[in-house]
């Protein structure tokens, strides 16, 4: 079963740190409605980490160390993208994408991992993913890949 992160919670603004929690109080995307983000990433330090950043924008993260495990759950929001580390255990990203779990998704899918090169790059192009970011990945780049994606 997949580990649903609840949203960032609200605390009190201290002077330090005001424009942060304003920032925090209205997410990014909490207005354009609710949204559901499937992550996948074997690394527990960077799933829990984007998983805390998304929450705290408003997103619903579903979590999950494989590609594997990711495949068991059945998808149950239509508004969702799933983003998915390049290097994991068993099988790569694009490995999945290429399965026939993969493939019949029906999410867009945003590829992330630690080692780009071109050939990767268009590989996953080609397996329709439609945002290739390298780690470590910026906020801004991550939530507008998001944005993108959502849109499409």
């Amino acid at each position: 079963m997949p580990k649903l992160l609840p949203i960032w919670p609200m605390a009190a603004p201290t002077r330090a740190s005001e424009i942060e929690y304003e920032r925090f109080r209205a997410p990014l995307f909490a207005r354009k409605g609710w949204a559901l983000i499937y992550l996948v990433d074997d690394d527990d330090a960077v799933r829990d980490s984007l998983a805390l950043l998304l929450g705290a924008h408003g997103f619903e993260v579903a979590a999950f160390a494989s590609a594997a495990e990711f495949a068991q759950v059945p998808r149950r929001q239509e508004k969702a993208c799933l983003i998915l580390d390049h290097h994991l255990p068993g099988m790569t990203g694009l490995e999945f994408l290429a399965s026939p779990a993969g493939a019949a998704l029906g999410l867009p899918v945003i590829l992330i991992t630690g080692m780009a090169d071109s050939s990767l790059s268009a590989r996953a192009r080609a397996l329709g993913v439609c945002a290739f970011l390298e780690k470590p990945v910026s906020e801004s780049r991550l939530l507008g890949a998001i944005a993108r994606a959502l849109e499409s």
